[in-house]
């Protein structure tokens, strides 16, 4: 229960609040694009994520994308996590 309100979601909110306004400090993104930014225990490839990028006006913005890299095509062009052969062609587009 939210210590203040007694309202279940009233802590939850608040940790929310601080890990978002956490990482706007830390990477000090001017924009926020998130919305309600869920808790996230961990990150899997192809789940959403927050990430913060140049916009092409200059502003850091916080945004959420798809997490992972496109896999090669001959694979299935699942998303990877890693890359073992830095050499492959794909890896060069």
């Amino acid at each position: 229960m939210g210590a203040a309100t007694g309202w279940p979601g009233c802590t939850a909110h608040d940790a929310r609040a601080r890990h978002r306004k956490a990482i706007l400090e830390l990477t000090r993104a001017t924009r926020d694009r998130t919305g309600n930014l869920p808790p996230l225990p961990a990150i899997y490839p192809d789940s959403m994520a927050p990430v913060v990028r140049q916009t092409q006006d200059g502003h850091r913005e916080l945004t959420e994308m798809r997490w992972g890299m496109p896999g090669p095509e001959q694979y299935g062009g699942h998303p990877v996590t890693n890359t073992r052969n830095t050499r492959s062609p794909h890896w060069r587009r």
